[in-house]
């Protein structure tokens, strides 16, 4: 179960509700919050109590804070706002061509952040007070920081902002290509509708994973794992479903991606599901209870989507890529893995070199020795073991069939002194092995 951004749960395991509340209603015109027991550490019942609370707070906080100013005074000066500055990009654009692809990602990569300030009410994330300051000034709206009118304004800033990011980009795209089968200055003869056969997906994502297969750009470890992801899409869409998808298509896609449990293809209850079915389970079910896929394993998957519809828009096989906007925000921090402690590192060491499986015990040697990832070491030869000046190294090469992550991967990694203690680099010693 996805647990929404006012849910949090004590070391106890009991819920709590925690709601944010502006500067304005407090005395100090400090950033302060809500916080509530629901008394219940199940999360079905939190979800469902939270969302009553989060609605009655919304609504309450709206009501307490009100403002002086017209709403829709604060939209129309800053739709004028954007709308010269997009009328600028694009005079720009109709001279120099479409934005550089850093430009792009870079208004894409804004409007995401834009979500998230919307979504946990952090808005001073991405405008600051001086900076917010700066364009009510420019919008002539008189309006004080830490005001009502503040913080209305600053949150119908990020929202036009972000509408901003995205027309831009959709801009930018029209300049990218060509439509050679409009005439602006004549009407065109009319002639009888063709009607084509709608593009599949089925048919698309073979031939996408075809061409990946050919053309060996990535591992085959990374193909098999697209398609894996496209496989869990079709099975959400359809047997028959078009390649055009819709945006409410694309979220409805992520919205089931997220009711997925982790290794969901291993567990033997699963086996004669389909995801949709297995999306739909209850949210307290066993086999899915504190055990959906986290944010990286999703962002994964929709990354996999914004990459395959990219392709299928380059080959002309559809219009657009309603999957680019939904992808999601992964906290790099929260994904870091915690380190071996060294008493860990000596167990592990002591336990290989005793190891009687020669592969078993090198491998763990290696890996603790070098740093160098397991693929890597997986493909070693002996001739990969090799001295020069005296100095004992492995080679980490892409010879003989060897795979590597990218061409900075070859290296040579010199051999501890430990491991050369312990007999790794002696020929006959390898050999024998």
């Amino acid at each position: 179960m996805q647990i929404p951004a006012y849910l949090s749960r004590s070391r106890h395991g009991v819920f709590y509700f925690r709601y944010p509340l502006p500067p304005a209603m407090h005395p100090t015109g400090k950033h302060s919050n809500i916080k509530l027991s629901l008394a219940t550490t199940c999360p079905k019942t939190a979800l469902r109590l939270s969302r009553g609370l989060g609605s009655f707070a919304a609504e309450f906080t709206q009501r307490i804070k009100g403002t002086g100013m017209q709403y829709q005074e604060i939209r129309t000066a800053l739709s004028q706002f954007f709308k010269i500055r997009l009328a600028d990009i694009k005079a720009t654009m109709r001279e120099t061509g479409p934005l550089p692809a850093e430009r792009i990602e870079l208004l894409r990569n804004s409007a995401n952040i834009a979500d998230m300030a919307l979504e946990s009410n952090d808005h001073a994330i991405l405008f600051d007070d001086e900076k917010t300051a700066l364009i009510a000034k420019e919008c002539t709206l008189p309006v004080k920081s830490g005001s009502a009118d503040f913080i209305v304004f600053r949150e119908t800033l990020i929202k036009a902002y972000r509408s901003y990011c995205h027309q831009v980009v959709q801009e930018s795209d029209k300049y990218a290509g060509f439509d050679f089968l409009t005439d602006h200055h004549s009407k065109p003869a009319e002639t009888p509708e063709v009607k084509q056969p709608p593009a599949l997906l089925n048919k698309a994502v073979a031939d996408y994973l075809t061409e990946l297969r050919r053309l060996k750009s990535i591992r085959d470890k990374s193909i098999d794992e697209k398609q894996g992801y496209l496989s869990i899409l079709q099975e959400i869409l359809g047997p028959n479903a078009s390649l055009h998808i819709s945006p409410e298509q694309a979220d409805h896609v992520k919205q089931t991606i997220m009711r997925l449990p982790k290794r969901m293809r291993l567990n033997k209850r699963f086996t004669d599901m389909t995801a949709p079915q297995i999306a739909n389970l209850p949210e307290n079910d066993t086999d899915k209870l504190n055990n959906l896929l986290d944010t990286a394993t999703i962002s994964k998957y929709l990354s996999c989507y914004i990459s395959f519809f990219d392709w299928a828009v380059k080959k002309r096989a559809t219009k657009e890529n309603n999957f680019k906007s939904i992808n999601v925000k992964v906290n790099m921090a929260a994904q870091r893995r915690d380190a071996f402690e060294p008493a860990q590192l000596a167990l592990i060491v002591s336990e290989a070199i005793n190891e009687p499986n020669s592969s078993y015990k090198w491998g763990a040697l290696l890996g603790c020795y070098t740093g160098a990832r397991l693929e890597e070491l997986a493909q070693l030869e002996i001739s990969d073991v090799k001295q020069t000046d005296g100095i004992w190294y492995i080679d980490i090469n892409d010879s003989n069939g060897k795979r590597l992550k990218n061409a900075s991967s070859k290296r040579w990694v010199p051999i501890h002194s430990k491991l050369i203690e312990l007999g790794l680099a002696y020929e006959n010693c390898l050999k024998s092995e």
